[in-house]
């Protein structure tokens, strides 16, 4: 099976140095920390997973297994939020 890549969704309310806050469909806001708000932003609906993880872990100074780990978790927190979704 195919992984999906992830899509950001909902809209950006305010951009700080140090993060943002993001708003889902729900009216619901969530505040991301800089790295979260990095990949959040990374996600375009057309970045696999695995590439994502390695230009997180770049950015970040992460190993590979590390910076996998940690961006499906991130991953999985920001669809359960309702501010990304997974496309083919």
């Amino acid at each position: 099976m195919k992984e999906k890549n992830p899509k950001k969704k909902g809209d950006i309310l305010r951009d700080e140095e140090d993060g943002a806050f993001i708003v889902n469909s729900r009216g619901t806001c969530f505040g991301l920390g800089r790295s979260v708000f990095w990949l959040w932003e990374a996600c375009d609906g057309k970045t696999p997973v695995k590439q994502l993880a390695e230009d997180f872990g770049n950015k970040f100074k992460l190993s590979r297994t590390e910076s996998r780990e940690i961006v499906e978790s991130i991953l999985r927190n920001l669809e359960e939020s309702g501010v990304l979704s997974r496309i083919r």
